[in-house]
């Protein structure tokens, strides 16, 4: 799990935003290289978020066209990041490792930089750490080898933010935090205004996954914000990086109980989703959209979102272990260090089996006992001499011989029997129904007073007018659901207003408290017994 979570759009995409301007003085100006940075920009940057395929065709074919050596080393990255984006890792190094050997060969410095941080966060993703914290190294190494200053702080920046993905990776959340604050530092003193607030705001939008992770919901909103505020300023495109913040923002709101900020900002990670092939969102989001569902108990989508995020989970496992394996082939040379990588790897993927065995054990039993509670429930309305109470715990009879003595003592017997025809005289009505009805409102239609009626209820019935009032609404819509059709298909919110609630809300929390049911389950338990 932690291999999808924690991933994020790689080092290289940011530098390719960068690539340009950056290299500006670098690339000569013939027609060809200002052709090739078109495609190239325009590939890594709006391709790249729709269709992950035909950019690795692009990038293919500005390898095999270009002349010079810069560009076949940019292609070589740029298909990098793109089978990195799909998950293939073993392709992914392999196309970093041709590239990082040209750049070597021809004295390269900027790209040795820049590939030695994106083998850093490749590494990092398969949780080989000590090869990561080595490319870290050479990373700032190189970075802090370069002639132009404003080439350097940008990246020592980039390798200070894989460095603060490497802590999180390791959930040394306080180290990750001071990275990403030392990233920010060396992007504001780029001069250029656009390149400066692209790369502020990228990092804001980690210094806001770090907070997620350290749970400070309301500093973790704050970058959150600033950063979709800053990159919709400068662009529409960047499509996967905005995913990314929409998809944090909904698990914050999630877990501060904001729920209609909640689903409003996964719903636009959806839409990102249905155009870009991009796995680790995927898990990310579906995850939380079936927590949400589940929370809010539409158990219909949240079964569509939990089959949707189980998939896009076992997809990325397997496409994991495919790239694994695919290395470990490659580099046998590592004996054990290897060895202790795929018994790793295994373990994971036997724990995620057995969790996945449990959760499903959970699951059938939870539907067991809803089914055997509705059947229960069932019985007591079919039964009508059966106790008050439909709820199937166990109540504490609260009707002992003190009650009965101080019946005597504050009431006549005649007094006490007449309140008690009266309740079933309004028992057999429907005027519990009655949004506005009270417990005084109730003492004036049986002739009595408040205190008389609240012992009797207690007394008699074992309840208090909250509970007293909730059953007879609840026995009453069991019995209009069992007995007309019709009923089934109505909303939650009109079987709310019938029975006298102002709220769906308000109705599932007194059902689930009389019947130990929610509405949406029991309906379905009654589907199944009418089919």
């Amino acid at each position: 799990m932690k291999f999808i979570t924690k991933t994020r759009i790689n080092f290289l995409v940011l530098t390719c935003l960068f690539t340009l301007i950056a290299n500006s003085k670098l690339i000569a100006s013939e027609a060809e290289d200002k052709n090739f940075d078109s495609v190239y920009f325009h590939t890594a940057v709006t391709i790249a978020a729709n269709d992950v395929t035909k950019a690795l065709s692009i990038a293919d074919s500005l390898f095999v066209h270009s002349n010079s050596s810069l560009n076949k080393v940019k292609s070589l990255m740029l298909a990098s990041s793109l089978f990195q984006q799909k998950g293939d890792l073993s392709s992914s190094i392999r196309n970093a490792e041709k590239a990082y050997l040209l750049a070597e060969k021809n004295s390269f410095y900027e790209w040795q930089a820049r590939i030695s941080g994106f083998l850093a966060s490749q590494y990092r993703i398969m949780e080989m750490y000590e090869e990561s914290e080595r490319y870290l190294e050479d990373g700032i190494k190189y970075s802090k080898k370069l002639d132009n200053l404003q080439t350097s702080y940008l990246y020592q920046g980039l390798i200070l933010q894989e460095k603060a993905y490497y802590f999180l990776a390791k959930n040394e959340l306080k180290k990750s935090l001071n990275s990403a604050r030392e990233a920010e530092a060396n992007f504001k003193k780029l001069q250029g205004d656009r390149d400066r607030k692209f790369f502020v705001a990228s990092n804001q939008a980690l210094l806001g996954r770090v907070c997620v992770g350290m749970k400070n919901w309301n500093l973790a909103e704050s970058y959150l914000t600033e950063a979709l505020q800053g990159l919709n300023k400068l662009s529409n495109d960047d499509l996967t990086v905005k995913g990314e913040i929409y998809s944090n923002l909904g698990r914050i709101y999630f877990e501060q109980h904001k729920m209609d900020l909640a689903i409003e900002n996964l719903l636009t990670v959806e839409k990102v989703l249905e155009t870009s092939n991009y796995l680790p969102l995927e898990v990310e989001v579906y995850k939380t959209m079936s927590e949400y569902y589940l929370a809010t108990e539409d158990y219909a989508k949240y079964t569509i979102y939990n089959e949707k995020y189980l998939n896009a989970l076992n997809e990325s496992e397997k496409k994991k272990k495919e790239s694994i394996n695919q290395f470990i082939e490659s580099t046998k040379a590592a004996g054990t260090k290897v060895k202790v990588y795929r018994d790793g790897f295994m373990s994971l993927s036997i724990f995620l089996i057995l969790l996945l065995v449990v959760l499903f054990t959970l699951y059938k039993k939870k539907q067991k006992n809803d089914k055997a509670l509705f059947q229960q429930i069932m019985l007591k309305i079919q039964d009508a001499g059966k106790e008050f109470s439909l709820n199937t715990e166990d109540i504490s009879s609260i009707h002992t011989n003190e009650n009965i003595e101080d019946s005597k003592l504050l009431m006549s017997a005649e007094t006490e029997k007449n309140i008690l025809e009266k309740l079933k005289e309004f028992e057999n009505g429907n005027k519990f129904l009655d949004s506005t009805i009270s417990s005084s409102k109730l003492a004036g239609i049986i002739e009595t007073n408040n205190k008389y009626l609240s012992h009797v209820l207690n007394t008699h019935k074992e309840v208090n007018f909250s509970s007293y009032i909730n059953e007879l609404r609840i026995k009453y819509i069991i019995k209009k659901l069992k007995d007309d059709q019709q009923y089934r298909t109505f909303k939650i919110s009109y079987l709310a207003e019938e029975t006298g609630y102002s709220s769906h809300t308000k109705f599932s929390q007194a059902f689930k408290s009389v019947t130990g049911l929610s509405p949406s389950i029991f309906l379905k338990e009654l589907e199944k017994t009418s089919a």
